[in-house]
């Protein structure tokens, strides 16, 4: 027999989130602020190892779901983590000085394309990862997602 209590409580719970999870005013500027702070605390040296070492084959899209049921060059893996690329390219890289000159820095509408791309369209089932010719492990940057660490 299902105990129906434990069942009810998450039906409570679920009624509850919308006073939980109150978004936090804040301006755009301060937004592009923590977002690239929270990706520069969550890019160690294998992460950035892996986003200077993508060559942008294309074969992680050949095991992508989303890319396969589209078509749409956008859900491509490695294209997914371009917004990650361009921060580590103009903040942590070796040449993030040079890099500054022709990188463009991070906007709001870049966090807002980023959001479907990362959140509404990956499965996270890692297949990109395993089909990389390069040993990337692009599933690992496409899971940094933006809350504090």
């Amino acid at each position: 027999m299902i105990n129906m209590d434990v069942f009810r409580g998450f039906l409570q719970a679920i009624h509850h989130l919308p006073e939980m999870a109150q978004p936090i005013e804040m301006s755009d500027a301060e937004r592009v602020n923590k977002a690239k702070a929270v990706m520069r605390s969550k890019l160690d040296r294998s992460l950035a190892l892996d986003l200077e070492a993508c060559v942008s084959c294309g074969y992680c899209s050949e095991a992508c779901h989303y890319y396969q049921s589209t078509q749409d060059p956008k859900y491509t893996p490695s294209r997914k983590l371009d917004l990650l690329r361009r921060l580590h390219a103009r903040e942590t890289s070796a040449f993030a000085p040079i890099k500054r000159l022709y990188t463009p820095d991070i906007t709001v509408d870049d966090l807002k394309e980023w959001q479907e791309l990362c959140y509404d369209s990956c499965t996270e089932c890692g297949r990109c990862s395993m089909i990389c010719p390069m040993g990337v492990n692009t599933a690992r940057g496409e899971f940094i997602k933006l809350r504090a660490a």
